[in-house]
């Protein structure tokens, strides 16, 4: 998460350099949401943790309530899916 804030603070500071590069930047911001909105870890809520017998999600410390309920959701489906034993099973005991 933070490689990618760094990597969009540097990217908007080169964007913004001249007035030829704002407009590359504007014809590209469409296609740059998109793909942001991907890997935005806001709408996953939260990360498995690895190596544990049971359903662990690892949340930031400055998560929101939309994030939480995200991860809430996010465990839900782990479950519905039984997603431990699927990765188990992938790993190998």
């Amino acid at each position: 998460e933070g490689t990618a804030s760094l990597l969009l603070r540097l990217i908007k500071e080169q964007i913004m350099k001249s007035f030829i590069t704002k407009i590359g930047g504007l014809l590209i911001k469409p296609a740059l949401k998109q793909i942001l909105s991907k890997y935005d870890a806001k709408v996953y809520g939260g990360a498995p943790i690895l190596g544990t017998n049971y359903l662990v999600l690892k949340c930031h410390g400055n998560s929101t309530y939309e994030e939480y309920t995200y991860a809430i959701n996010q465990a839900c489906d782990f479950v519905s899916k039984d997603i431990i034993n699927a990765m188990k099973n992938s790993i190998g005991d």
